[in-house]
């Protein structure tokens, strides 16, 4: 499924106001994927960008090629975009488990009720703290 993802492009006040920016996705031995990209550019003064797509492909690694089709042999910026970085992100960070942390159920009284414990892992002990859910 395809995601989104947006960048700073700071080109320099040189370049400010440009209004034929373009992007292209380029594979990691930098083949060009697909057309170019004239969408999602804004102009945030004195040449700083935002730019956003949302239909970047399913585990994308590789650069994208920020030109002005007025130029188009001149590379203005070049961005790198793993999948890790914006694809992968399902919830939020705080609320992802450390490698150091497991969550144990354990069946008490008659075996029906099911008590979360959160456990933390340090060195060789094992510390088992009150009740998380």
């Amino acid at each position: 499924m395809p995601y989104t993802f947006a960048h700073n492009l700071s080109l320099g006040t040189s370049k400010s106001g440009l209004t034929t920016l373009r992007c292209q996705l380029m594979d990691v031995l930098g083949n060009n994927i697909g057309s170019a990209i004239s969408t999602g550019f804004v102009d945030t003064g004195s040449g700083t960008y935002i730019w956003s797509y949302d239909n970047f492909p399913d585990d994308f690694r590789g650069g994208i090629k920020v030109y002005d089709n007025s130029f188009p042999l001149v590379t203005l910026a070049l961005l790198v975009i793993n999948p890790e970085e914006g694809e992968y992100i399902d919830m939020r960070v705080s609320e992802i488990i450390s490698q150091n942390e497991k969550t144990v159920n354990i069946k008490v009284n008659n075996g029906e009720d099911i008590v979360n414990i959160k456990t933390e892992v340090s060195d060789e002990t094992i510390s088992i703290l009150p009740g998380v859910q």
